[in-house]
C-alpha cells in the first residue's frame, strides 16, 4: 500500500540554469522564447526563456507582454510582496499583470530560486534603481540586499545624478559639514579634560 505524500520543499531551480529544465518530449523550446500555449496567452505575448517551467503554478505578464511561469512555493518562501497574488487564486490559467518590464522581472525572479543569484556588479545605476524599486515593492529579500550593497558602493558617484531617497538630503550637504567651522575651545579646557582621564 502506497502512502500519499505532499512535499513542502522549495521547487527546484528554474530553467534559468543550463540543463536544469526538462520539458516534456512533445514541447520544443526555441533559444529565447516560445509562443504561449495557454489559450489565454496565445497570440498576446511570449514566454520568458528562463521562467517557463511546465509545473509552475502562477503566471505573471510584464508590462511588455512577456509571460513568466513561477512556482508559488518559492514566492511564499522568498518574498513578502506576492502574497496577494498567491492568496487571490492567481494560479492555473489566471494571469497577473505586473507593471515592471520583462528585463526587471527576469532579474528579480532569479532571486527567488535556490540557485546562484545574478551579478549586479556591472549593472548601471539607472537599471539598479529600477531593480531596487521592484525588489522593495515585492519584498524580494535577497534582491533587496544585493541592491542595497551595490547601490551603497555607487552612491557617491551616482547619488547626485539620481537624487535617490535618503542620499538626496545627505549628500548635497557633505561639503558644508566638512568645511563648517569648529567652535574654538580654550587650550586649558582640552588640557583639563585630558588630565581627568589620566
Amino acid at each position: 500500500m502506497e502512502a500519499n505524500t505532499t512535499t513542502t520543499a522549495l521547487s527546484s531551480t528554474p530553467s534559468c540554469l543550463p540543463g536544469t529544465f526538462n520539458p516534456s518530449p512533445a514541447v520544443k523550446l526555441p533559444a529565447k522564447a516560445q509562443a504561449a500555449s495557454n489559450p489565454d496567452m496565445a497570440g498576446t505575448g511570449i514566454r520568458s526563456a528562463l521562467f517557463n517551467a511546465h509545473d509552475a503554478d502562477i503566471t505573471f505578464r510584464s508590462a511588455d507582454k512577456i509571460f513568466f511561469k513561477i512556482h508559488s512555493q518559492n514566492l511564499k518562501t522568498n518574498t513578502g510582496g506576492f502574497s496577494a497574488y498567491i492568496s487571490s487564486g492567481t494560479s492555473g490559467d489566471a494571469i497577473a499583470e505586473l507593471k515592471e518590464s520583462s528585463a526587471t522581472l527576469e532579474t528579480i525572479f532569479q532571486f527567488i530560486y535556490p540557485a546562484r543569484h545574478p551579478s549586479l556588479e556591472k549593472t548601471d545605476f539607472a537599471t539598479l534603481k529600477v531593480l531596487a524599486e521592484a525588489a522593495e515593492k515585492y519584498q524580494v529579500f535577497a534582491a533587496m540586499n544585493f541592491c542595497y550593497i551595490r547601490m551603497k558602493s555607487d552612491i557617491i558617484t551616482s547619488g547626485f545624478k539620481y537624487s535617490i531617497g535618503r542620499t538626496a538630503s545627505i549628500i548635497p550637504h557633505r561639503p558644508h559639514i566638512v568645511l563648517a567651522p569648529t567652535p574654538r575651545v580654550p587650550a586649558t579646557a582640552a588640557k583639563k579634560a585630558s588630565m581627568e582621564w589620566l
